[in-house]
């Protein structure tokens, strides 16, 4: 949208084709409001009501969603029920972490967002609660793998790695860099 990028990881609560039907659900309103204008906070609320409405079988979904202005690099970040998402800058991680019921269980949501100020070369990390429980010390140890790494092969690189731990659940990543062009 404009100059505005959005990011958007959904794990579906619970197991199988439910829990996935419902993330992809919540993801493909989510981007049909965003496309059509509608506020973050409104298209929240509706995502969250809608998955309310629907809601029968105790079936709910995380959200972990950021959205970068690509002309001031100013990040939102809007969490519900989601893991921690990391920056990378230079040789420091900085852990964002915000509490939060997943969407789908009260209605109305109260609006959990953060803002940050990103950098050049910002290597950002969302991760869903499959990957590992100790992503920043994960990331600490294997950062010399990645430091040069187009996002694509670092989410690569950094899945292979998490998959030789023997995790049971599902592991989803984004990784976005920003970058001057």
């Amino acid at each position: 949208m404009n100059e505005n990028q959005y990011f958007a990881l959904s794990d579906g609560m619970g197991q199988g084709q439910k829990a996935s039907d419902d993330s992809s659900l919540s993801l493909n309103v989510i981007k049909q409001l965003i496309t059509n204008g509608i506020s973050l906070d409104n298209t929240i609320q509706s995502v969250n009501a809608l998955l309310k409405i629907k809601n029968r079988n105790d079936m709910f979904t995380t959200l972990d969603m950021i959205e970068v202005n690509l002309v001031t690099g100013k990040a939102t970040l809007v969490k519900y029920g989601a893991c921690p998402t990391y920056i990378l800058r230079d040789n420091e991680i900085m852990e964002i972490q915000l509490e939060g019921l997943p969407i789908g269980i009260v209605s109305p949501i109260d609006t959990k967002i953060e803002h940050y100020k990103l950098k050049e070369n910002d290597l950002i990390f969302m991760i869903s609660d499959g990957f590992t429980h100790h992503f920043k010390e994960f990331l600490k140890d294997n950062r010399y793998l990645i430091v040069d790494d187009h996002p694509k092969e670092i989410a690569r690189t950094l899945c292979e790695l998490a998959c030789e731990e023997e995790y049971n659940d599902d592991m989803t990543m984004i990784v976005l860099k920003l970058c001057k062009q």
